[in-house]
């Protein structure tokens, strides 16, 4: 029986903070320039709760001591770039038990890496009250480009932040919506402009949150933005510009709704595909679970679509990985949800076949998943890290291997977490993995449960409360756990 309340208060965890990572806004967009301010972090997302990989592992009922800080680095993206090496971008958190009046400190990092994973250069970029890293690409002119987001106050905002090909800063430009917004994905497209993709809360009301697409210039000035509602939250995860220089997008629709002592969740796949100018030409909405997300696409070599992504049955806590193939209108031709499994980035590889990058969430690794063109499994292989693992982003490399990054740590205890860069053969195989993190801080890898009055009362206090719609989540959660761990 405490088996089963634990489970169910970490899936509502998970619920609550992929609504808080997703609860972000616009409609007359304003840009604010280079704003350089003092650093205390409104968090967007809160890694100290890994979602990739909380299914399957209810916390254990142990005696833990909350000694100095928690130290996050995640990778979220990462590209082979022309000299055959490697850019992640992600971003740190620091949180200090000894002092959580201090608040989160949250950064954007940039990461350069040789053919063989040694460590080139390293850029952290510190400006407003904290910034994250969410989407990279290398630019025509070997410069790199980062979308995420980035807070002032009380305001999050889109971000594009573009920097040489020595990671130097080059210019950065925040797109604010009427309260909140931010950038999940961005893409140089072929007029050396920028489009990214992400979410905006309406100016009609805070607590709709609509789907973002917006379009810049080759120095980050607006040339169009779009915003697109579907349901109460509307969300973009990730934009490619299509052969007939539209644009194609994917991410999630939905809603939720309080009854009395529980939590109504129905949310569901968008794919959304523009003209040049971010007109609609058409849109899908696809339902398999509860929780749908459409978290990575590409165009396929047939002019179709391939999206991956994260399907979550409530009932059961269980999350599965979605593998859904599109034909060039939008048509489902075939998918996939394979369990246990959390599934975060898609890309076709050179056989016709796909890779998928995420998460084994019974075992709590990063996960390669190789198909056929028909999405049929071929192989899947895990890699552990440090002892747990998270797999967000994946290539193909040049020599027809993949490249993932995502992150890991020693246990899920752990109050560090690194950076994690994962290179294999064609196979899957593993050909060498870096877990990147700097700091000299000794750590307590464990927290005990009659300390969680700390994280409720700082952590998760700040992280809801922007926002009456997650602070009554909040309240459902305390009140669904309280008397556990008290």
């Amino acid at each position: 029986m405490q088996k089963k309340i634990y489970k169910k208060a970490i899936v509502f965890i998970t619920i609550i903070i992929f609504f808080g990572a997703s609860f972000t806004s616009v409609t007359s967009l304003k840009i604010y320039n280079n704003k350089i301010h003092t650093l205390e972090i409104h968090p967007f997302r809160n890694p100290l709760f890994p979602t990739d990989f909380i299914f399957d592992h209810p916390i254990k009922n142990k005696e833990m001591n909350p000694i100095g800080s928690v130290f996050i680095n995640i990778g979220q993206c990462v590209q082979q770039i022309h000299d055959n090496g490697y850019i992640v971008t992600g971003f740190k958190q620091k949180f200090d038990f000894r002092n959580p009046g201090s608040g989160i400190i949250q950064n954007t990092i940039i990461m350069k890496h040789n053919a063989n994973g040694e460590g080139e250069w390293k850029k952290t970029f510190e400006f407003m009250n904290g910034n994250m890293g969410n989407s990279i690409q290398q630019t025509d002119d070997k410069g790199f480009i980062i979308g995420g987001s980035a807070v002032s106050s009380d305001i999050s905002y889109a971000l594009l932040l573009k920097t040489d090909d020595q990671g130097n800063e080059e210019w950065k430009k925040t797109y604010q919506g009427f309260k909140n917004s931010m950038a999940n994905s961005v893409q140089q497209t072929a007029d050396k402009g920028f489009i990214l993709t992400g979410s905006s809360s309406s100016s009609n009301d805070e607590n709709i949150t609509l789907l973002l697409l917006l379009k810049t210039d080759e120095v980050g000035n607006v040339e169009w933005n779009k915003t697109f509602y579907y349901d109460n939250i509307s969300m973009g995860y990730s934009v490619q510009q299509t052969e007939d220089m539209g644009y194609i997008i994917t991410g999630g629709t939905g809603n939720f709704e309080f009854l009395p002592g529980s939590l109504n969740i129905n949310f569901k796949v968008l794919v959304l595909k523009t003209d040049i100018s971010g007109n609609i030409e058409w849109s899908k909405i696809f339902e398999f679970m509860d929780i749908d997300i459409g978290y990575s696409v590409q165009q396929t070599k047939d002019k179709g679509y391939i999206i991956g992504g994260t399907t979550i049955l409530i009932s059961s806590y269980t999350s599965h990985a979605l593998l859904l193939k599109l034909d060039e209108l939008g048509n489902e031709q075939w998918h996939k949800t394979l369990a246990k499994k959390n599934g975060r980035s898609v890309q076709q590889t050179e056989d016709n076949g796909y890779i998928l990058g995420g998460t084994n969430t019974a075992s709590s690794k990063a996960m390669l998943l190789k198909t056929d063109e028909n999405g049929n499994e071929q192989w899947t292989k895990t890699y552990k890290g440090l002892g747990i693992s998270v797999g967000i982003s994946v290539k193909q490399t040049v020599d027809k291997g993949f490249i993932l990054t995502g992150s890991t740590s020693k246990s899920i205890y752990s109050l560090k977490t690194s950076t994690y860069l994962v290179k294999t053969d064609e196979n899957g195989n593993l050909v060498w993995n870096k877990a990147l993190i700097k700091n000299n801080h000794k750590l307590e890898s464990n927290i005990k449960y009659n300390h969680f009055r700390i994280l409720q009362k700082t952590f998760l206090q700040k992280f809801f409360e922007k926002s009456p719609v997650l602070k009554r989540l909040l309240f459902l959660l305390i009140s669904q756990i309280k008397d556990m761990l008290y």
